[in-house]
């Protein structure tokens, strides 16, 4: 074997030997023969001829054949021109701006950008390309995280993000829980709610709590003073025996079952509330007359029909009445300056006009809202809402369920007995069990026209499964039939959860100019059975689309805690621009209070 051959073959070898892990010695794989080129690599990455003017190729880095070219012709190699397809970049050109990186620095227009976030803010540039809203701090630009509620607008689209809750979280993770506990360790909260009102007048929004079943069912409707620290608080006070408010006079009369503060109704400066016991006996021993308990602030104290405190009290006079299943503030409808109040029961709403005094029957109303046609019964409906003045008249108006299928809009000033022929405009549906008017609320101006909106609950109604409950958002102004067909926005619940049990507005929670509303659907049973759920709706919302997808959802934790049972809005309670919301939850036990600013 020639000399040559000899070598080739060794070359080969100490090649199988590396690719085995063994290694390899230094070879002239290209075997050009040049003496320049030293290899100490196989096989020889050189992409040209060895001796091409280089210095000598000893393969211990790549060959440096590739020379940076200049194709934009600037002067500027490759290597380092950003863009060398444009003689106008490239480093050490002028800075325009415009967007672009005409110096290669890594910032475009880095002499218009103060403050080094990235985007310029100079006069000088063209307003298409002055991003920077404020080129004094580089925690404010386009694409910066804008926080909530500091009044910077950071990310600079012009307004500052308003604060909100997103997504899903329990209950329990409220700042603020409030409950009560009697002598027997019975705890209870959150089968009513209540704010909005200022019942002490010391400038702080309060809360008004019924527990029906607290004390064996005597029940009681107390009142929380605003403004509250963050915590767990009894509002009973220890051992069951204080507390301010309303405590019922017999045993399962269920005082607290429903809850209202009244605005002034008596004209003394501070806003009054209302208590129903649905369950006291009528004057004659009627049962389950029921009773509607006013009382004027500031509340000091108990009050009780046997401690002679009550200013005022509605008592039903036959059986089954159930005077007091359901009060509500109804504003001024008669616009004489005095809070006028609603009350409910088995029969038809009943209207009372301010100042209220004394013992009173149903009869003694000033206006019994009921239905036009006699033939469908007494008008007794589940839900009512007032203290919204909806045609911009001055006076305000009240919404009002009629039957299972029906609501009612009718416009003060109202007297006698009050049809649904008489209203400004009625809400119907003609599908199969939908209860359409569960729950009512004049929710403000949802969709920002100006208008005040409707929205009504109908827990009965079928989605993908049956009972999933909807929502039905109608944007005034009002007048006529209106089918829920026609309604502006459908809200579906999900499941079996009877999405609609309760409703309330809330005003302007996240402060974006649109009013937002809460909505209750305590048989949802994603965490148990009727561990319940409640979603803060923020508006505005159109279509037909699923609660989960338009709602922040607010969950019980546990089976049977039967969170949304009731909802409030409650004012600002903690002082920070932002109104706050309340989620009852009875069987947890407590009603929950949230800030209304969010994460």
């Amino acid at each position: 074997m020639s000399r040559r051959a000899r070598k080739t073959l060794l070359g080969w070898v100490g090649c199988s030997a590396l690719l085995l892990g063994v290694g390899c010695g230094p070879n002239d794989a290209d075997d050009d023969s040049t003496p320049a080129d030293d290899d100490s690599t196989f096989p020889d990455d050189d992409t040209g001829a060895d001796d091409d003017g280089t210095p000598p190729d000893d393969d211990t880095t790549s060959d440096d054949d590739s020379t940076p070219t200049d194709g934009d012709g600037d002067g500027a190699p490759s290597d380092v021109d950003c863009d060398d397809t444009d003689p106008s970049v490239h480093p050490g050109a002028a800075e325009s701006c415009d967007g672009r990186d005409e110096d290669c620095s890594g910032a475009p227009d880095d002499p218009f950008d103060a403050d080094g976030d990235g985007a310029a803010g100079s006069e000088d540039c063209p307003p298409e390309f002055r991003t920077d809203c404020d080129d004094s701090d580089p925690a404010v630009h386009p694409g910066a995280i804008d926080a909530c509620g500091d009044g910077v607008d950071s990310d600079c689209t012009g307004d500052e993000v308003g604060c909100r809750y997103t997504g899903t979280r329990v209950v329990s993770d409220a700042p603020v829980r409030l409950y009560a506990q009697d002598y027997d360790g019975y705890l209870g909260g959150g089968d009513a709610v209540a704010g909005g009102g200022d019942i002490n007048a010391d400038g702080f929004p309060d809360l008004v709590l019924g527990i029906p079943w607290l004390d064996i069912g005597y029940g009681v409707g107390l009142v929380a003073y605003g403004s509250f620290a963050e915590g767990s608080w009894d509002v009973v006070g220890e051992g069951g025996t204080g507390g301010d408010g309303v405590f019922g006079d017999w045993w399962e009369s269920e005082a607290g079952t429903s809850v209202a503060i009244a605005g002034d109704v008596d004209g003394d400066g501070y806003d009054d509330v209302l208590v129903g016991a649905p369950n006291e006996f009528g004057a004659l021993g009627e049962e389950q007359a029921g009773i509607a308990y006013f009382v004027s602030g500031p509340v000091e104290g108990g009050y009780g029909l046997d401690n002679g405190r009550l200013t005022a009290y509605v008592r039903g006079t036959t059986i089954f009445d159930r005077i007091g299943a359901i009060v509500a503030s109804a504003g001024d409808v008669d616009g004489d300056g005095f809070g006028d109040i609603l009350v409910g029961g088995r029969g038809p709403f009943r209207l009372f006009y301010g100042p209220v005094t004394g013992a009173l029957t149903p009869e003694d109303a000033d206006a019994t809202l009921q239905w036009s046609d006699p033939t469908l019964g007494d008008g007794g409906g589940t839900a009512v809402a007032g203290a919204r003045d909806v045609n911009g008249d001055g006076l305000d108006d009240v919404l009002y369920s009629v039957g299972e299928n029906a609501v009612a809009l009718v416009l003060g000033p109202l007297s006698g007995p009050v049809t649904t022929s008489d209203g400004a405009a009625l809400f119907t549906s003609d599908e199969w069990r939908p209860a359409l008017g569960t729950s009512v609320a004049l929710a403000g101006d949802v969709n920002g026209d100006g208008v005040e909106d409707v929205v009504l609950g109908a827990m009965g109604a079928d989605g993908v499964v049956e009972d999933a409950g909807a929502i039905y958002v109608f944007h005034g102004p009002f007048s006529g039939e209106h089918p829920v067909t026609t309604a502006d926005a459908t809200l579906m619940g999900e499941g079996g959860e009877g999405a609609g049990h309760a409703l309330a507005s809330t005003g302007d929670v996240n402060q974006d100019g649109y009013a937002d509303f809460l909505v209750g659907a305590y048989r949802y049973g994603g965490l148990g059975a009727e561990s319940g759920e409640a979603y803060l709706v923020y508006g505005p919302v159109s279509g037909t689309v699923s609660l989960p997808d338009v709602g922040a959802r607010f969950q019980g934790d546990a089976a049977g805690d039967r969170a949304g049972y009731a909802v409030a809005g409650v004012g600002d309670l903690d002082s920070d621009g932002y109104p706050d919301f309340i989620i009852g939850a009875p069987r947890s036990p407590g009603a929950y209070l949230f800030w209304g600013r969010g994460d």
